[in-house]
């Protein structure tokens, strides 16, 4: 159902998953931003694919 995008193929609507355990998960939205709630208590928020994203990511997914 789900199937692994390469980094070089994001697009909008894919899934970005960050930590080695899948713990957090944000959706792609094109020009290297993604949406997500940080933590429980938030707001969700836009952010970039540099700096955590970039140290926690682990792949993204996209639904099939």
């Amino acid at each position: 159902m789900f199937r692994r995008v390469p980094d070089s193929a994001l697009q909008p609507c894919d899934f970005v998953i960050c930590y080695p355990d899948h713990h957090h998960v944000g959706m792609y939205v094109g020009n290297n931003t993604v949406i997500h709630a940080p933590h429980t208590g938030t707001t969700v928020q836009f952010g970039t694919l540099a700096g955590w994203y970039s140290d926690h990511y682990s792949g993204a997914t996209r639904i099939s």
